[in-house]
């Protein structure tokens, strides 16, 4: 009997020795391993170019802010001054000049019995680039045909580089609005209203 007791006990002591000796193993594999986590590294906010330079923070909504833009300059130039456009009243010479810049144009534009392209040609010379633009389009065959009738007269308030004139037509009357950022030579026609209800 008592060599059985002895046999268990040798036997109880050899597993806890080896379940020991085990747990100190795999105790020892996992020395210098680093803890997992799950907290991923954080990637980097891609930068806004039109913010690049000058950051900003997002307002609410994840909108970011847009900064550092430059104001785009306006048409008066670099120093913000553009060019100078006489205002002075216009004398003698300039009004002699402008009416008969009116009546020229008025009598060439009467020629709608011209094609569309010969009737062009009549009026460009006497138009301002932007003016031309428009006027190229205009098919004398839809125009009412008239012919002058009177002496030209200038509207009051002309100055040196803007003019209107009235043309007396047999139609009605024809304002012819004249430029010439100048102030002096040549004058420009930029538009012709004619009588109400005429195209």
């Amino acid at each position: 009997m008592s060599g059985r007791v002895a046999a268990l006990a040798c036997t109880t002591a050899l597993v806890v020795t080896l379940t020991l000796s085990g747990c100190s193993t795999a105790s020892s594999s996992n020395a210098g391993t680093p803890p997992s986590t799950s907290t991923a590294a954080a990637s980097p906010v891609p930068s806004d170019p039109l913010t690049q330079g000058s950051p900003t923070a997002a307002p609410t909504g994840g909108v970011p802010a847009v900064t550092g833009i430059a104001a785009a300059p306006d048409s008066a130039g670099s120093d913000g001054t553009g060019p100078v456009i006489p205002t002075a009243p216009i004398d003698q010479a300039g009004a002699e000049a402008a009416t008969s810049t009116a009546t020229g144009f008025m009598r060439a534009y009467s020629q709608t019995q011209l094609p569309k392209q010969a009737w062009f040609d009549g009026i460009r010379g006497f138009l301002t680039d932007f003016a031309a633009t428009g006027y190229q389009y205009n098919d004398p065959a839809t125009m009412a045909s008239f012919t002058l009738s009177g002496d030209p007269t200038l509207e009051q308030g002309a100055m040196v580089a803007t003019a209107t004139c009235d043309v007396p037509t047999s139609t009605g009357v024809y304002q012819v609005i004249m430029v010439r950022p100048s102030g002096a030579g040549n004058w420009a026609v930029s538009r012709a209203i004619p009588p109400a209800g005429q195209n």
